[in-house]
């Protein structure tokens, strides 16, 4: 088994080793000295006498690598039916739902009252933060939103998002998961979200 870091056009290997029994493990520093020598790792695994049959890869970091406070921001005005499809994609995702430090829902139009809304509060618990205020536009609704996380000292990053948005669950947890090995203050586009 061989652990590759690829890098612009250079593949180099970063650890290998022999697999006598049914698993193995590849342990391997971060010798990265600049954002440069980062890229792609990628895991090969090639038979030596016999057969191989691949079942399971997991990839681990140092477990004293801190956990990111994440907490996501919404800005809506009356469109209750698309925030609440929005979070109840989001609910879907289990181990995302963990990971979530807050969900702030800054509510800028009318009450969010239709029972399928109200089930998915119940569902969120203390998770999901409704923040009802007059209706001061996208920014007013967003700012509004960063400044409850700011108030937060369990909060670490703030990530905006628009009410009608589809997004993958798994998408937002590979976000969070950036967040945590990320070692300075990172800003991700939306581009980088695009899934057309």
């Amino acid at each position: 088994m061989r652990v590759y870091r690829r890098v612009f056009d250079e593949r180099v290997l970063v650890a290998d080793v022999i697999c006598t029994t049914g698993t193995a493990d590849l342990l391997f520093p971060d010798h990265a000295k600049n954002f440069r020598q980062y890229g792609v790792l990628s895991l090969e695994v090639t038979p030596v006498d016999r057969p191989v049959i691949w079942k399971a890869t997991c990839w681990f970091v140092d477990a004293s690598v801190p956990a990111a406070g994440v907490a996501l921001v919404f800005c809506t005005f009356n469109r209750e039916h698309e925030i609440t499809c929005v979070l109840q994609s989001i609910a879907s995702d289990a181990a995302l739902v963990r990971r979530l430090s807050r969900i702030y829902l800054v509510n800028q139009g009318e009450p969010l009252l239709s029972s399928e809304f109200s089930a998915l509060r119940q569902r969120y618990g203390e998770k999901l933060e409704i923040i009802v205020q007059a209706n001061f536009g996208g920014a007013g609704g967003f700012t509004r939103g960063l400044i409850e996380a700011l108030d937060n000292p369990t909060i670490t990053h703030t990530v905006f998002l628009d009410d009608d948005i589809e997004v993958e669950p798994d998408s937002l947890f590979r976000m969070v998961s950036f967040f945590d090995l990320a070692k300075t203050d990172i800003v991700i586009g939306g581009q980088m979200l695009d899934g057309a």
